[in-house]
């Protein structure tokens, strides 16, 4: 979103003296700077304040696109055995692996305010809204400093204002979790974002039935998530049903190789539990998965579905569209227990 007078790199906190903080700490000889795509217009203003600091620093940029935290880019750290990370756009992943090299979390967080058009319209319908509910309000990484501005102004009309989570993230979700959040009938959910992806994250979280409205920032829109809601949630559903109204011999674990996105005892227990069920089990191995890494390996694993335990949003964002079932962890439950009460994210 373009705010008039400021370059993009204005709207962003970049934390600098974080930065200098860690280079004067750790004085890394090679230094590996990850952005997702999305702040990768802000490399020039990250290599040229490292060599401000010390010009003799070696600095490299991962072209990886860093869909979050537990994707760290510490393959290519040891590629050019950079001795130090710096990973901007996301808060340290809890879950993830301990690097064996100093590692700094950026989170950049925006600062501009929340968008006049999409703010009024949500305050039009709160006002014009017979229901009492009480406001949930989460963020992307990116955009929870918005979140106390939105707060006050909801507590203003006379709402009860609740931002999950701990000091100093109230509020925060990321795609893969959203634990945090309450469950219920009686409240509005609240998503500062831009784009879907976290709005609808937390619906597969809150289920079908859960009123979800997002802020756009970027485009300055105020979404109805409902629709969007129903229809996705409506194609897992039929996708688990139909599964465990088939029958099944094969099916391919695929088990992720990033960092946070290792999970051995979740691949454990749902191996167990499908050899339980006399299903053959294949564990294939994949830092990036896409439909064509899909349709090459389906030629010579032939599984009757795949099991992506490395990010949930996979098989929901990027390959549903496969020919053949690829679920989450938590469908892969459901399909077993012959259950289709939606379990996200695991």
């Amino acid at each position: 979103m373009a705010v008039e007078g400021l370059k993009p790199e204005d709207l962003y906190d970049l934390s600098l003296n974080e930065v200098r903080e860690f280079i004067e700490e750790n004085k890394p000889k090679r230094l590996l700077i990850q952005l997702p795509n999305g702040f990768k217009f802000l490399a020039l203003n990250v290599v040229s304040f490292i060599k401000s600091i010390d010009s003799s620093i070696e600095v490299y940029l991962s072209s990886d696109p860093s869909y979050g935290a537990c994707t760290l880019a510490l393959e290519d750290a040891m590629a050019v055995e950079a001795d130090a990370l710096i990973h901007f756009g996301h808060v340290e992943y809890p879950l993830a692996i301990r690097p064996t090299i100093p590692v700094l979390y950026i989170p950049v967080y925006y600062l501009g305010r929340l968008p006049e058009r999409s703010l009024e319209k949500l305050l039009k319908e709160i006002r014009s809204s017979k229901d009492s509910t009480s406001i949930v309000i989460v963020a992307s990484t990116q955009y929870v400093k918005l979140i106390s501005e939105l707060k006050k102004v909801l507590e203003d009309l006379g709402r009860e204002v609740i931002t999950p989570g701990m000091s100093p993230h109230h509020g925060l979700v990321i795609g893969c979790n959203y634990s945090s959040t309450p469950v219920g009938s009686n409240y509005t959910y609240v998503v500062i974002s831009s784009g879907y992806f976290h709005a609808i994250g937390l619906c597969l979280y809150l289920g079908i039935s859960a009123k979800v409205l997002l802020i756009d920032v970027a485009r300055d829109e105020l979404i109805d998530m409902s629709g969007e809601c129903r229809k996705i949630l409506a194609k897992r559903l039929y996708l688990v049903s139909q599964l465990i109204n088939s029958p099944i011999k094969r099916v391919a674990l695929i088990i992720g190789q990033a960092p946070g996105q290792y999970r051995s005892a979740l691949v454990r227990v749902l191996e167990e539990r499908l050899k339980e069920k006399g299903i053959d089990v294949i564990k294939v191995v994949a830092r990036y998965l896409s439909l064509n890494e899909l349709m090459a390996l389906d030629q010579g694993v032939k599984a009757d579905a795949y099991v992506v335990t490395s990010c949930p949003r996979l098989p929901i964002d990027d390959l549903a569209d496969f020919h053949k079932p690829v679920i989450t962890p938590g469908e892969a439950i459901m399909v077993l227990s012959g259950s289709l009460k939606y379990l996200y994210p695991w």
